[in-house]
């Protein structure tokens, strides 16, 4: 029986915005409650920052006492456009996701990009650190390395390790917990068999789900030989030596290998 994944992105439609946080000036804040209303902001608050203070209240705070070259770092935030949200199955609108954050360059660009297109990473309830996005580019980048190499090596234990500590991500679970979701059985709409269905309860851990039963031996890795972007091949369908990710990347190579004739 062949597992199903199933997750639903929520994506405000008209795409996010960037707003920037100067965490000195909120340095020595307190609330009792969580509540913004207990805390008198400082007077030389921008617009964007308190807004962000009175949506998340202590939740943005600085905690304990980041040294001042972590502190002076502007903290930038994902905010919705508006309230319209745009709701579709991740596997069905993309095949690889998990790819796609590996091959995306850690900028605030590729970030936006990712979130604009995808939603939140976390689920909802909580602020959007855009530090949070380059974190699961670089570990989902540094996962798909590291599967590359154990398709050399043998040794899939980094991978192994990496998957386990995603729990750590998840308050009140240890830290080799891993993956959040739900197994539940759903009706096979052809053959109205009862089907295994896993629903991932983030969107982050629904790409490192994806990224574990590619894993497993559902696909095969590569790297396209024009632009050296990760790709995989399905077990059991199309060429097996398949060199590029696209038309476009095999026509692009064709093009240069004629112009040196």
């Amino acid at each position: 029986m062949s597992a199903i994944l199933k997750f639903e992105c929520r994506v405000p439609a008209d795409g996010y915005r960037v707003l920037s946080l100067d965490e000195r000036k909120l340095m020595g804040a307190e609330m009792n409650s969580g509540d913004a209303s207990d805390v008198l902001p400082p007077s030389d608050l921008t617009e964007d920052e308190l807004y962000l203070l009175k949506k998340w209240g202590e939740q943005i705070l600085p905690w304990g006492n980041p040294p001042e070259e972590i502190l002076s770092l502007p903290k930038l935030f994902f905010e919705p456009n508006s309230e319209r949200i745009r709701r579709f199955d991740l596997f069905e609108e993309a095949s690889d996701p998990h790819l796609e954050f590996a091959n995306t360059p850690v900028t605030l660009e590729g970030a936006k990009a990712l979130a604009d297109r995808y939603g939140s990473l976390h689920g909802e309830g909580r602020p959007r650190y855009d530090f949070e996005w380059y974190n699961a580019i670089v570990e989902m980048r540094d996962a798909v390395k590291a599967w590359q190499s154990a398709k050399a090596t043998g040794d899939f234990g980094r991978l192994i390790r990496s998957v386990a500590r995603q729990g750590r991500r998840s308050i009140g679970k240890p830290d080799d917990s891993g993956i959040d979701a739900n197994i539940l059985l759903s009706k096979d709409p052809r053959s109205g068999e009862a089907q295994l269905c896993i629903r991932p309860s983030t969107l982050l851990n629904a790409l490192w789900t994806k990224l574990a039963l590619a894993i497993d031996g559902s696909e095969s890795l590569r790297t396209c030989i024009e632009c050296k972007i990760w790709f995989t091949t399905k077990a059991g369908r199309g060429r097996s030596d398949k060199e590029y990710c696209s038309d476009a990347c095999r026509m692009r190579a064709y093009r240069k290998r004629k112009g040196k004739q």
